[in-house]
């Protein structure tokens, strides 16, 4: 199995998925979806729109303005990709606490961004990043926990996080752990970012009982590719988040 990108990592160019299949999960096709050698180029994990793209695709696709990008971390819980800038667009996937993504572009409180972990791409809340990078030193471990304002369990419990959420420890206690920002996390629900739980079936199976969720990523709801996603991250396992990516990048086919 591949490993896990770093999810602190601002990815470049990531290939798409050269197959019929693949475009057509992404919506329909354009003259501005080829390369210059006409194979397409995924959307759903390139930056670039009619009006704008990435550097890293400048030549590649037409577009009148290129951005670098900026790095920006997630501080919010889970937070919704969508696919355009609207409150009520359908979830491409979610964010979690402590991601870091790429900002192309920011605009009537939306951010176009690219995230690290997967290279998805799509629109989230301005509000939901930070420029200040806080690097994280370990991750959510179980199903969901919370933060603390302090470190006492009859504290108003604050942001509800998921697995796999990213976490800049300051100082580690028996009972909670003192992040980087001064809010508290239980320390027996987190791990070092780099001690993985390696069974990622039965992490899997941790969530029997959640509600599917087109495209969840949490214990209040997940969808299929989203599930697989989630344990093989929590394995150390890279996983791209749709379920044709998975089927073309991971593993090998089996005769039955």
């Amino acid at each position: 199995m591949p490993k896990q990108n770093e999810c602190d990592v601002i990815p470049g160019l990531v290939p798409g998925i050269e197959s019929s299949a693949s475009a057509g999960a992404s919506g329909a096709t354009d003259p501005g979806d080829k390369r210059r050698d006409d194979t397409p180029i995924d959307r759903r994990r390139n930056a670039y729109r009619p009006d704008l793209a990435a550097d890293a695709l400048r030549g590649k696709v037409a577009a009148p303005r290129h951005a670098a990008g900026e790095a920006r971390q997630v501080i919010d819980a889970a937070v919704p990709l969508r696919d355009t800038p609207d409150a009520h667009a359908s979830w491409s996937t979610q964010v979690l606490f402590g991601e870091r993504v790429t900002l192309y572009e920011e605009r009537d409180g939306w951010a176009w961004v690219q995230l690290a972990c997967d290279g998805y791409v799509g629109y989230l809340p301005a509000s939901a990043l930070s420029a200040r990078l806080q690097p994280p030193t370990h991750r959510v471990k179980v199903l969901g926990t919370f933060l603390y304002p302090s470190a006492d369990f009859k504290s108003c419990p604050g942001l509800d996080l998921s697995m796999n959420a990213a976490l800049c420890v300051a100082e580690m206690g028996h009972a909670f752990a003192r992040l980087a920002d001064g809010r508290f996390v239980p320390t027996p629900h987190i791990a070092e970012r780099d001690r993985f739980a390696p069974d990622f079936v039965a992490t899997a199976e941790a969530f029997l009982g959640v509600p599917y969720v087109w495209g969840g990523k949490t214990r209040l709801g997940v969808d299929c590719s989203g599930l697989l996603q989630v344990a093989m991250h929590a394995a150390g396992l890279a996983c791209p988040r749709d379920s044709d990516m998975q089927l073309a990048e991971l593993g090998t086919s089996l005769s039955v």
